[in-house]
């Protein structure tokens, strides 16, 4: 069984002007010390508790996802 270990950094909202790369750019320079920081996105129509509900299974199908492709 293989695990992931994620650090919350912070919540930030597409625009226009700040689009997915754009964010991971900003937490590059605001986060020196993660030179180059994994980020996914985790999206949901569903109104569920983050902590408890959705990060589980945003993690688990993340991890999913890297076992199929190593």
């Amino acid at each position: 069984m293989r695990g992931l270990n994620t650090v919350y950094l912070q919540t930030a909202k597409r625009t226009l002007s700040s689009t997915y790369e754009n964010l991971k750019l900003s937490l590059i320079k605001e986060y020196t010390e993660l030179p180059n920081p994994s980020v996914y996105l985790v999206k949901s129509k569903l109104k569920v508790p983050f902590d408890q509900t959705l990060m589980p299974v945003a993690k688990r199908l993340l991890v999913k996802q890297i076992s199929k492709a190593a």
